[in-house]
C-alpha cells in the first residue's frame, strides 16, 4: 500500500523519490478528484534537461496506479486532465521540500511562480 513519488529532474544522477504518508495520500486524492474534464492534448513535451515533472505510482490505493504531473497536465491510465492553476503540481512541489536539497527546491518554486 502507498504512493511513491519520483521527481524527474536530474540527468546523470538518481532522481529524488519518496513515499507519501496516509494524510498526504488522502489530500492527493481530493486534489485529483477536483481536476477538470479530460483534455485531448498530450502531455507537454518535457525538456531534455531539467524539470520534467512528477511520476507517481499508487499501490493498492483508491487512486490511478500511474500518474504523471507536468506543466498543468495530469496523465493517468484514464486519460489526460487539466490541472488548472497547477494546484496538484504546486502541492507536489511543496511536499518535496523534505526530500530535496535547498537549491532544487528553490528551482522548483521558481518554476511554479513563472507559470
Amino acid at each position: 500500500m502507498g504512493v511513491e513519488v519520483i521527481l524527474d529532474i536530474y540527468s546523470g544522477r538518481e532522481n529524488p523519490k519518496w513515499s507519501l504518508e496516509k494524510p498526504a495520500i488522502v489530500a492527493l486524492g481530493q486534489l485529483l478528484g477536483a481536476i477538470e474534464a479530460k483534455k485531448n492534448a498530450q502531455l507537454p513535451q518535457p525538456p531534455a534537461l531539467g524539470y520534467r515533472g512528477f511520476h507517481l505510482r499508487a499501490f493498492q490505493e483508491r487512486l490511478p496506479s500511474h500518474i504523471t504531473v507536468f506543466m498543468g497536465t495530469v496523465v493517468t491510465e484514464s486519460g489526460n486532465f487539466q490541472d488548472s492553476g497547477r494546484k496538484i503540481e504546486q502541492w507536489l512541489v511543496g511536499h518535496s521540500r523534505r526530500f530535496v536539497d535547498n537549491e532544487t527546491y528553490k528551482y522548483l518554486e521558481s518554476l511554479m511562480q513563472s507559470g
